[in-house]
């Protein structure tokens, strides 16, 4: 795979590639819709050493949404997985990547409003960037593990946000997520998936719905 500049790709065709990133070469794709693109969203994958990858069907999921509602998708490899340079850096070297990638995403589309998303560790890595970005157009996380922030506050997303949980999650238990979130002064829009696992398994086009019908009420459709 070469090394190449993040471009954009051709309407409706995908591209993979290596960019240079904070810790050496990330591992991208990226997808366009077919039409004129509304928007750009950058997708974190969940936790990398717990097999998260970007290839993951849950981001996998968050991508097809994105493009149905005529948003550039970018996944891409966190710092250590698959063909990324570096290692784990405990969510701090992975917040500098999604920094990273989100301004070189908005380099290539400037006049389009931007989504971050992410899944279980990839969503609260999106929610650290949101809190330090004030002109987002939306942020999407599915099952945040909010309790990452231990004693500190959860930090404060700087645009409106999304947080689907299913009710049956046993690897980020919602009552957790929903007592964390419940202190923060930028609530979600909270939606709640009954009888989903954290993987929504048999559940991934319901979510999916979720997903598509909040970014169309955001108007970015």
């Amino acid at each position: 795979m070469n090394h190449s500049p993040l471009l954009p790709a051709e309407p409706g065709k995908s591209q993979r590639g290596l960019l240079a990133g904070p810790a050496g070469a990330l591992e991208y794709r990226l997808d366009t819709p077919a039409g004129s693109p509304h928007g750009v969203a950058l997708l974190c994958h969940p936790h990398p050493l717990f097999q998260g990858t970007m290839d993951n069907k849950v981001v996998y999921a968050l991508s097809r949404a994105a493009l149905s509602q005529n948003l550039v998708a970018l996944r891409f490899q966190f710092r250590g997985v698959g063909q990324s340079e570096g290692a784990h850096d405990h969510g701090i070297g992975e917040a500098q990547d999604t920094a990273f990638l989100l301004a070189e995403l908005r380099s290539q589309y400037p006049d389009l409003p931007a989504v971050l998303m992410g899944f279980s560790f990839g969503a609260y890595m999106a929610l650290k960037v949101a809190a330090q970005t004030p002109d987002l157009a939306g942020l999407v996380t599915i099952a945040p593990p909010l309790v990452y922030a231990g004693k500190a506050a959860v930090p404060e997303p700087l645009c409106p946000w999304l947080l689907v949980h299913g009710d049956a999650d046993d690897v980020v238990p919602m009552p957790q997520t929903q007592e964390r979130a419940g202190q923060m002064s930028n609530q979600p829009h909270w939606v709640t998936m009954p009888g989903a696992g954290h993987f929504f398994h048999g559940q991934l086009g319901e979510l999916r719905q979720h997903v598509e019908a909040w970014l169309e009420g955001r108007g970015l459709v």
